[in-house]
């Protein structure tokens, strides 16, 4: 059951960063500026107060971009080689715009006009627009504050399409660089954060079965840790001459750190409790404690087993969880039969616990 919750969420993620991708944004609201139709979305916190709002006109460009105010983390991934930003030549928008779009004619056509950079500028640097971007037939600015009482922001938002539309009829390729690379990024990098979450709701932190615990977190993080290395090596080279992977890389960042040591530490388990033909150890071991305890899901019983018997040159004592009915009927000394396995990474573990009436 819980595999098959597993495969849905990497299926559902994966699908749901390819649908946003692929997918044009529709806004919640047509209106009209000086006689001409403009979308409007407005982003609400808790309270139903304003937190941002998204102004959407059409532009029938074709090309997919993202404008943003550079920080100093765009910087930091130019300078390492993670990323790699057009520069205009136009020093004060430079340093104020960072440019996420890998089109040529785009970078030429910024580098060329003029009032297609001031229109951007304007709206980063005098406007507080958070985000300008397009999916190709749309150009969608994000703002961090209500600007209706302000028809500005709408002519300058305008006036960008305006200034970019005159490119669409000197294109010569419809082609959208990196467009897959980076989709197969982001996919791999959630399709790994849902089987990490897929397994913390299966419960499988549990190695309460494990005659040793600690050396199989040691070897799950030292997966993590060369996953997490492997994981960067192929987003430079996937993305490393992309100026769009800004994106990708802050999220990749900041997702694989969470959940890497969460996929180690889970398939790690898997794999060690995967099928094997080594024959088990049998050993007795008899109740010497036993306790209840609680989550927000459920009520585990657990009994406390221990055994003078040695399983692969290794003391057993476990923490044995049990059903409600089972907890009742134990007894301190009851004796249960253990048949241990040395499990395919070497780290051993109960595979099966047999009461002795």
């Amino acid at each position: 059951m819980w595999l098959l919750i597993r495969i849905a969420l990497v299926v559902g993620i994966a699908g749901y960063r390819i649908f946003r991708r692929l997918w044009s944004i529709n806004p919640e609201t047509i209106h009209q500026w000086n006689n001409r139709n403009y979308g409007e979305t407005l982003h609400l916190n808790r309270d139903k107060d304003i937190q941002s709002v998204t102004i959407q006109v059409p532009l029938n460009l074709g090309i997919a971009f993202t404008l943003m105010p550079e920080r100093w983390f765009d910087r930091i991934l130019a300078a390492v080689g993670l990323a790699h930003e057009f520069q205009t030549g136009d020093l004060r928008f430079d340093e104020a715009v960072y440019i996420g779009c890998d089109e040529k004619q785009l970078q030429r056509w910024l580098a060329l006009q003029a009032p297609s950079r001031s229109a951007i500028h304007s709206l980063i640097s005098n406007f507080n627009a958070t985000k300008i971007y397009s999916t190709g037939g749309n150009l969608l600015v994000d703002f961090d504050i209500d600007y209706r009482a302000d028809g500005q922001r709408i002519d300058v938002v305008m006036a960008l399409a305006d200034s970019l539309q005159p490119l669409a009829k000197q294109r010569t390729s419809r082609t959208r660089p990196f467009f897959w690379r980076m989709l197969l990024c982001e996919v791999l990098v959630w399709s790994i954060a849902a089987y990490a979450i897929g397994g913390f709701l299966d419960g499988f932190f549990d190695n309460s079965d494990y005659l040793q615990q600690m050396p199989v977190v040691y070897f799950a993080m030292k997966i993590a840790a060369f996953g997490y290395l492997l994981t960067w090596l192929l987003l430079w080279l996937l993305l490393g001459r992309s100026s769009q992977a800004r994106v990708v890389l802050v999220e990749a960042a900041i997702v694989m750190l969470l959940a890497l040591p969460v996929a180690s530490y889970i398939g790690s388990m898997e794999f060690n409790q995967s099928l094997t033909t080594a024959t088990p150890e049998v050993v007795q071991a008899s109740v010497v404690d036993k306790y209840r305890s609680s989550s927000r899901r459920s009520r585990h019983y657990t009994l406390v087993l221990h055994s003078s018997q040695t399983a692969y040159g290794l003391p057993v004592d476990v923490h044995h969880r049990v059903s409600a009915a089972e907890y009742d009927q134990a007894n301190v000394a009851d004796l249960y039969q253990l048949e241990v396995q040395p499990g395919r990474l070497g780290f051993a573990y109960v595979a099966s616990y047999t009461r002795m009436d």
